[in-house]
């Protein structure tokens, strides 16, 4: 329009735009990667450490973001990545053994290990005194048990679900 209205075509195209460049990485940064290990290894790393190999990328990207607050922070979360990367090879399927491994002791990584895996499963990073929701519904603690319970907090079902008797349930526990 003439008139210096936008009209509906001009606001989607800058929203498009605006979309587009939010995408991008910034001038000088690896796609996938804010300085540090890339966000595809500290993945497999993760993969490693928690034994489940489905993880999500944003929370991930959290998890290692936080976790690296500063240049020392960041340079244990590489070391981490590098020793599992690492050990995988010499000992492939055993995570345990990294735990074990005289690397880990010596580099003092099994504290970064623990708060990647506390990260994880149960969705908190850094200090008890200050922590930092990464996630709640996504926290690994919660995927032994989605098949027979919801999320705490979480509807399980229409509203007042619970006061109907089940339906036909076959308890596995009873002979019968």
């Amino acid at each position: 329009m003439m008139d210096g209205r936008l009209d509906r075509r001009q606001v989607l195209a800058g929203m498009a735009g605006a979309a587009i460049a939010a995408a991008l990485p910034l001038p000088g940064m690896a796609a996938g990667q804010e300085g540090g290990v890339s966000l595809a290894r500290f993945l497999r790393a993760s993969a490693v450490l928690t034994g489940q190999y489905a993880l999500d990328p944003v929370i991930g990207r959290n998890i290692r973001s936080l976790l690296a607050t500063d240049a020392d922070a960041g340079a244990r979360i590489d070391r981490l990545v590098r020793a599992v990367e690492d050990l995988q090879h010499e000992n492939p399927g055993n995570p345990s053994a990294l735990l074990d491994s005289d690397r880990f002791r010596q580099e003092d990584l099994g504290a970064v290990a623990k708060e990647v895996v506390r990260g994880w499963y149960v969705g908190i990073v850094g200090p008890d005194e200050a922590p930092t929701f990464v996630t709640y519904s996504d926290a690994l603690m919660y995927r032994a048990v989605l098949d027979v319970h919801n999320v705490p907090s979480f509807c399980g079902g229409v509203p007042h679900f619970w006061a109907e008797p089940p339906g036909d349930y076959a308890n596995p526990f009873v002979e019968g």
